[in-house]
Protein backbone atom coordinates (compact mmCIF):
# COMPACT_ATOMS: atom_id res chain seq x y z
CA UNK A 1 0.00 0.00 0.00
CA UNK A 2 2.63 2.64 0.73
CA UNK A 3 4.48 1.85 -2.27
CA UNK A 4 2.90 1.31 -5.14
CA UNK A 5 5.72 1.07 -7.24
CA UNK A 6 6.80 -3.10 -6.50
CA UNK A 7 9.19 -2.45 -3.57
CA UNK A 8 11.32 0.11 -5.57
CA UNK A 9 10.71 3.38 -3.94
CA UNK A 10 11.29 2.93 -0.56
CA UNK A 11 13.60 0.44 0.99
CA UNK A 12 12.10 -1.82 4.19
CA UNK A 13 14.59 0.15 6.58
CA UNK A 14 12.94 3.05 5.51
CA UNK A 15 9.71 1.99 5.81
CA UNK A 16 10.10 0.03 9.40
CA UNK A 17 12.24 3.74 10.48
CA UNK A 18 8.89 5.50 9.51
CA UNK A 19 6.89 2.93 11.75
CA UNK A 20 9.42 3.38 14.58
CA UNK A 21 9.27 7.28 14.31
CA UNK A 22 5.33 7.06 14.10
CA UNK A 23 5.28 4.73 16.88
CA UNK A 24 7.25 6.46 18.76
CA UNK A 25 5.76 9.91 19.23
CA UNK A 26 2.47 8.57 19.72
CA UNK A 27 3.50 6.23 22.83
CA UNK A 28 5.46 9.08 24.34
CA UNK A 29 2.65 11.64 23.79
CA UNK A 30 -0.04 9.70 24.60
CA UNK A 31 1.07 6.94 26.91
CA UNK A 32 2.43 9.15 29.87
CA UNK A 33 1.81 8.17 33.05
CA UNK A 34 -0.65 10.97 33.59
CA UNK A 35 -3.02 9.38 31.24
CA UNK A 36 -3.72 6.50 33.61
CA UNK A 37 -5.80 9.02 35.85
CA UNK A 38 -7.37 10.98 33.01
CA UNK A 39 -11.03 10.19 33.67
CA UNK A 40 -9.87 11.77 37.74
CA UNK A 41 -8.58 14.55 36.49
CA UNK A 42 -11.35 17.81 36.60
CA UNK A 43 -12.65 20.56 33.94
CA UNK A 44 -12.48 23.75 34.99
CA UNK A 45 -14.45 26.57 33.55
CA UNK A 46 -11.18 28.65 33.34
CA UNK A 47 -9.34 26.06 30.97
CA UNK A 48 -12.31 27.48 28.24
CA UNK A 49 -9.54 30.49 28.20
CA UNK A 50 -6.61 28.64 28.45
CA UNK A 51 -8.11 26.39 25.43
CA UNK A 52 -8.85 29.70 23.30
CA UNK A 53 -5.16 30.70 23.87
CA UNK A 54 -4.04 26.68 22.76
CA UNK A 55 -5.97 27.11 19.57
CA UNK A 56 -4.62 31.02 18.62
CA UNK A 57 -1.56 29.34 18.91
CA UNK A 58 -1.77 26.29 17.29
CA UNK A 59 -3.45 28.19 14.48
CA UNK A 60 -0.43 30.56 13.27
CA UNK A 61 1.78 27.52 12.78
CA UNK A 62 1.40 26.64 9.08
CA UNK A 63 3.84 23.66 9.97
CA UNK A 64 0.60 21.75 11.30
CA UNK A 65 -1.00 21.99 7.98
CA UNK A 66 0.58 23.37 5.56
CA UNK A 67 1.63 21.26 1.91
CA UNK A 68 4.24 19.34 3.12
CA UNK A 69 5.89 20.29 -0.52
CA UNK A 70 6.42 23.67 0.63
CA UNK A 71 7.81 23.49 4.44
CA UNK A 72 11.53 24.44 4.53
CA UNK A 73 12.88 22.36 7.50
CA UNK A 74 14.47 25.44 9.26
CA UNK A 75 11.11 26.80 9.39
CA UNK A 76 9.54 23.87 10.63
CA UNK A 77 11.97 23.31 13.74
CA UNK A 78 11.94 26.93 14.47
CA UNK A 79 7.87 26.68 13.88
CA UNK A 80 7.57 23.68 16.41
CA UNK A 81 10.48 24.99 19.10
CA UNK A 82 8.68 28.22 19.41
CA UNK A 83 5.19 26.55 19.79
CA UNK A 84 7.00 24.26 22.76
CA UNK A 85 7.74 26.99 24.33
CA UNK A 86 4.27 28.56 23.99
CA UNK A 87 2.43 25.99 25.04
CA UNK A 88 4.45 25.71 27.91
CA UNK A 89 3.92 28.83 28.56
CA UNK A 90 -0.15 28.40 28.70
CA UNK A 91 0.46 24.83 30.23
CA UNK A 92 2.08 26.72 33.48
CA UNK A 93 -0.81 28.59 34.26
CA UNK A 94 -3.40 25.59 33.77
CA UNK A 95 -4.63 23.99 37.16
CA UNK A 96 -2.37 21.29 38.30
CA UNK A 97 -5.33 18.73 38.51
CA UNK A 98 -7.03 19.76 34.89
CA UNK A 99 -7.39 17.70 32.27
CA UNK A 100 -6.28 20.42 29.95
CA UNK A 101 -2.85 20.35 31.78
CA UNK A 102 -2.56 16.87 30.39
CA UNK A 103 -3.94 17.50 26.74
CA UNK A 104 -1.20 20.50 26.52
CA UNK A 105 1.44 18.53 28.35
CA UNK A 106 0.90 15.81 25.56
CA UNK A 107 0.89 18.82 23.12
CA UNK A 108 4.37 19.99 24.28
CA UNK A 109 5.93 16.40 24.54
CA UNK A 110 4.67 15.73 20.75
CA UNK A 111 7.06 18.90 20.09
CA UNK A 112 10.28 17.54 21.81
CA UNK A 113 9.88 14.45 20.34
CA UNK A 114 9.77 16.09 16.75
CA UNK A 115 12.31 18.15 17.99
CA UNK A 116 14.84 15.34 19.32
CA UNK A 117 14.24 13.08 16.44
CA UNK A 118 14.08 15.22 13.25
CA UNK A 119 16.87 16.91 11.54
CA UNK A 120 16.97 19.31 9.47
CA UNK A 121 19.49 17.23 7.75
CA UNK A 122 17.00 14.35 7.20
CA UNK A 123 16.03 13.85 3.90
CA UNK A 124 12.55 15.61 2.50
CA UNK A 125 11.08 12.00 3.09
CA UNK A 126 11.81 11.39 6.35
CA UNK A 127 11.33 15.36 7.62
CA UNK A 128 7.75 14.58 6.07
CA UNK A 129 7.53 11.72 7.94
CA UNK A 130 8.04 13.07 11.25
CA UNK A 131 5.79 15.61 10.26
CA UNK A 132 3.13 13.81 9.43
CA UNK A 133 3.22 12.12 12.81
CA UNK A 134 3.65 15.46 14.43
CA UNK A 135 0.39 16.31 12.88
CA UNK A 136 -1.11 13.24 13.93
CA UNK A 137 -0.38 13.65 17.62
CA UNK A 138 -1.31 17.53 17.81
CA UNK A 139 -4.64 16.28 15.63
CA UNK A 140 -5.71 13.40 18.16
CA UNK A 141 -5.15 15.80 21.35
CA UNK A 142 -7.05 18.65 19.55
CA UNK A 143 -9.72 15.86 19.42
CA UNK A 144 -9.80 15.20 22.38
CA UNK A 145 -9.98 18.77 23.34
CA UNK A 146 -13.19 18.85 21.39
CA UNK A 147 -14.94 15.55 23.19
CA UNK A 148 -13.55 16.52 26.43
CA UNK A 149 -14.39 20.49 26.80
CA UNK A 150 -17.23 20.45 23.46
CA UNK A 151 -15.33 23.20 22.31
CA UNK A 152 -15.73 24.05 18.65
CA UNK A 153 -12.63 24.78 16.29
CA UNK A 154 -13.19 26.80 13.30
CA UNK A 155 -9.74 27.20 12.26
CA UNK A 156 -9.56 25.05 8.93
CA UNK A 157 -6.44 24.01 9.03
CA UNK A 158 -6.65 22.89 12.35
CA UNK A 159 -9.38 20.65 11.67
CA UNK A 160 -7.72 19.34 8.58
CA UNK A 161 -5.63 17.83 10.82
CA UNK A 162 -7.99 16.02 13.65
CA UNK A 163 -8.36 12.36 13.26
CA UNK A 164 -12.43 12.07 11.80
CA UNK A 165 -13.05 15.71 11.09
CA UNK A 166 -13.43 16.59 7.36
CA UNK A 167 -12.99 19.94 6.20
CA UNK A 168 -15.55 21.02 3.04
CA UNK A 169 -14.54 23.14 0.20
CA UNK A 170 -16.12 26.17 0.95
CA UNK A 171 -17.28 25.85 -2.77
CA UNK A 172 -19.05 22.59 -1.90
Amino acid sequence: MIDKNNGNDYTVQELEDWKKLHEGMIKAALEGEKRIVFSMLIKYEEDLDYIRDVIDVLGYKGALFENYDIENPYYVLSSIESLRRDLFIIQRSVKGDSKLKVIIESMVKACRYYMNHTSVENDHIRMNTGLGAFRKMIGLNLKELINEYEFEIINDGLLSIIPSVVVMDKDD
